[in-house]
């Protein structure tokens, strides 16, 4: 019978799989990513409360020293919005000729469930990623320009994102950017436009689809979002084609996630005209 490897150290990210009597659904096996990212306060100098911060620009905004209450409130914010998108988004199915995922021993064969573990850390040490925080003096009039080592206080808000014809989303910039952690591009990184400047706004997608991917600027999910999993597989089973394993829907609700801050405003929705009667073809 096949095996597999339950943990995996890596420099982007750990791994673990977990069986089904210890999984949160008695079902699956999980498929945990964890993440140990290094949460650095950006402060002022000693003695002062208040100092002027760059952002990726190099542009200066007001910023405050950081207490312990709102830093306990970036930090969990900010998990919470991570893991509202990619905590349990997939399954992922074994190839038919692998034998590792039975349960019990010998029974049913099983899936994998995505998981996603973010730890934030308080020392560098052993972190996947670093990132420094700014905490805006006067966050409604910022307009700081973030990166995936720099964030500043408003960045665990969703924003909305106007598109054409009236039509606007939610964008969850914690989310994009860990997935630019786990290893994932713009979605439309592969356009023509975008090879020339990955970080032009025609990598962010060239239509609404694309624009409304957590890699674009929403927060919904494709099933090629499942990447890192896929990718981290063949690791854990001795498998090298990632190809080898397919991605399905956990479920309806994660297929949708990212959908409930879509708006179309009222002059650019078309009337309703109900169907004239006819014939009925069965």
């Amino acid at each position: 019978m096949d095996s597999h490897i339950e943990d995996v150290r890596g420099s982007d990210y750990d791994s673990a799989i977990r069986p089904p009597y210890v999984a949160e659904d008695r079902i699956h096996y999980e498929f945990t990513l964890i993440l140990r990212i290094f949460m650095e306060q950006l402060n002022p100098p000693a003695g002062k409360q208040i100092f002027q911060a760059p952002d990726h620009n190099g542009r200066l905004w007001p910023a405050l020293r950081w207490n312990r209450a709102s830093w306990l409130d970036f930090t969990g914010r900010y998990t919470e919005m991570v893991l509202k998108v990619w905590d349990k988004a997939f399954l992922l199915v074994p190839p038919a000729n692998f034998d590792g995922f039975l349960w019990p021993p010998g029974g049913k064969r099983r899936t994998l469930l995505c998981r996603l573990r973010i730890k934030i850390q308080d020392t560098a040490d052993k972190a996947h990623a670093r990132i420094r925080v700014v905490r805006l003096a006067s966050p409604s009039r910022s307009s700081f320009r973030s990166n995936s080592g720099l964030y500043d206080s408003e960045d665990v808000k969703l924003t909305r994102i106007r598109w054409k014809d009236g039509v606007s989303f939610l964008h969850n910039t914690p989310a994009h950017e860990v997935g630019h952690l786990l290893g994932l591009w713009h979605s439309n990184s592969g356009g023509e436009k975008c090879s020339e400047d990955q970080g032009s706004n025609e990598c962010y997608g060239s239509n609404l689809y694309e624009r409304m991917n957590v890699m674009g600027g929403g927060g919904m999910l494709d099933l090629e979002d499942s990447r890192p999993w896929r990718h981290r597989i063949p690791f854990h089973t001795n498998r090298g084609r990632m190809a080898d394993w397919k991605a399905e829907w956990a479920s309806s609700e994660a297929q949708l996630r990212g959908l409930e801050g879509f708006e179309v405003e009222e002059k650019y929705k078309q009337p309703y005209v109900p169907p004239k009667p006819g014939l009925i073809d069965l």
